[in-house]
């Protein structure tokens, strides 16, 4: 997963870059220069920072509509914090503990557990819609 999996929550210049050079390459511009502005060279060559993080033909896609300019690559908020909640759900369902799971993403372990109780708590209330609608459906057909 990364953050380019969360299209409904990027802005519109991220959907545009992942139009441009595509999600894998976005993703990498992202994790690394989220929040500031980058500098597109005139030309694509391989000694060029971009050359190296995300390809040749990703930089050449680039440089064909930015060549020069310098263009700001948002932090993608929503979407990293989206993500890190899928990793650590994932995480924990993988056995990994709290205390580590806290470590690898930065964060205090009760904030893991807000996360993880907030994740079981929608899950829950997603069953008992599962059920209400089946009870519904009884109710409609007379059954």
């Amino acid at each position: 997963m990364s953050v380019t999996d969360y299209t409904d929550l990027l802005p519109e210049s991220v959907l545009e870059l992942i139009d441009i050079i595509g999600p894998r390459a976005t993703d990498i511009i992202v994790q690394r220069r989220g929040g500031t502005p980058i500098k597109i060279p005139v030309k694509a060559r391989p000694a060029h920072w971009l050359h190296d993080a995300i390809g040749e033909q990703a930089l050449i896609d680039l440089v064909k509509i930015y060549a020069g300019c310098e263009i700001y690559i948002p932090r993608c908020h929503a979407a990293l914090k989206a993500l890190r909640r899928q990793q650590i759900v994932d995480g924990k369902a993988a056995g990994i503990s709290t205390v580590d799971l806290a470590l690898m993403h930065g964060m205090s372990d009760r904030s893991v557990r807000d996360i993880l109780a907030s994740h079981r708590a929608e899950q829950a209330e997603n069953q008992l819609d599962l059920f209400e609608d089946s009870d519904k459906r009884q109710v409609e057909s007379g059954k």
